[in-house]
């Protein structure tokens, strides 16, 4: 969708709205565009660099692109030397946009050009760090003794990156954390056995705990640091990774399931607390 086919679209949609009171199909899809459009525009004035929202529109283009060509036919049957133009060179934009959107994600398979973009926004940032910290994982559990150390993450995402690092042949916790809730997928962690609920059922066994410190948002991090230590029994800080300017933060811990949870909540995640 390269600027002039958006205004094109765009005037697609008007014309349907216009038509509404003819009936099907033109109320149909003038109502299916309309409100995706619509509140994805707002939504994403409120949006952070943390979601990648390029497609979250896809919904109200679709509906248009689909009466594009009937109404382009309907422009061109006009016999407007403009209109032709215009549809025209908004065809050769879209072909170049679309040439253009397969050579990021070309560059951005290819490890030595990805790791340029990684360095800047052009990767949301829930797409940066995971290889880095899964790295840090695989050393730290290297030489496992009789009884494995079981491996806990502190939020469903950072746990999915650890899991696919692993190719699933290790189980990955995840404890309780509002981007859990938020992103909906805290059901599914109980029903696959992965949740904080389902580790302390291992009460006693030793864990190696990693933490994504900027997962959350900056309002949000205080309070979950201080539940951290009434969850996991943290004995020791292994390993801290810093990536691309602070933009993401990871440490890693070595402690316990807790026999019994305790009631206090401090920041033991202070430099001094854990050494």
């Amino acid at each position: 969708v390269t600027p002039l086919l958006y205004v094109l679209l765009l005037g697609v949609l008007v014309l349907a709205w216009r038509r509404r009171q003819l009936g099907a199909p033109w109320d149909l899809f003038a109502c299916s565009a309309l409100l995706p459009l619509a509140i994805y525009f707002i939504v994403g004035l409120f949006a952070d660099d943390q979601r990648f929202r390029v497609h979250w529109p896809l919904p109200g283009y679709l509906p248009l692109i689909a009466l594009l060509p009937w109404l382009a036919r309907e422009w061109q049957r006009s016999g407007s030397r403009w209109l032709r133009g215009t549809l025209g060179f908004a065809a050769a934009c879209a072909t170049l946009g679309t040439l253009a959107v397969l050579g990021y994600l070309l560059a951005a398979s290819i490890p030595g050009m990805a790791a340029h973009l990684r360095g800047s926004k052009a990767f949301p940032s829930n797409f940066v760090g995971w290889q880095e910290s899964a790295v840090i994982v695989h050393q730290l559990l290297d030489g496992d003794d009789a009884e494995p150390v079981i491996l806990v993450a502190d939020n469903f995402m950072l746990a999915a990156q650890l899991d696919f690092a692993f190719d699933g042949q290790r189980a990955v916790y995840t404890l309780d954390s509002p981007l859990n809730s938020r992103h909906g997928r805290a059901q599914q962690l109980w029903l696959w056995g992965r949740d904080e609920a389902s580790l302390q059922e291992l009460a006693g066994r030793r864990v190696l705990l990693a933490v994504e410190f900027t997962a959350l948002r900056e309002r949000e991090r205080a309070a979950w640091r201080q539940g951290l230590c009434r969850r996991i029994d943290l004995q020791q800080r292994l390993q801290e990774l810093d990536l691309y300017s602070g933009r993401k933060r990871y440490a890693f811990f070595s402690g316990y399931v807790p026999l019994q949870q305790s009631r206090k909540d401090v920041d033991c995640l202070e430099p001094g607390l854990i050494r």
